[in-house]
């Protein structure tokens, strides 16, 4: 199955829209922050849990 955002006929705005309402806001914030941090952004993979090294950066 191919979504929207993959489909290269479409215009680049096209595809981005729909790729971001597909995205929760904590994978957008996650796309946003992952140079700074990367895995360290999450306590696990599972809960989605913010570090606290990651808080301390928002703040």
């Amino acid at each position: 199955m191919q979504y929207p955002y993959q489909d290269a006929a479409l215009t680049i705005r096209e595809r981005v829209t729909d790729l971001l309402s597909r995205m929760s806001t904590q994978e957008k914030i996650g796309q946003v922050n992952q140079h700074l941090y990367g895995w360290e952004t999450f306590e696990d993979s599972q809960s989605l849990t913010f570090t606290e090294k990651f808080k301390a950066h928002v703040e």
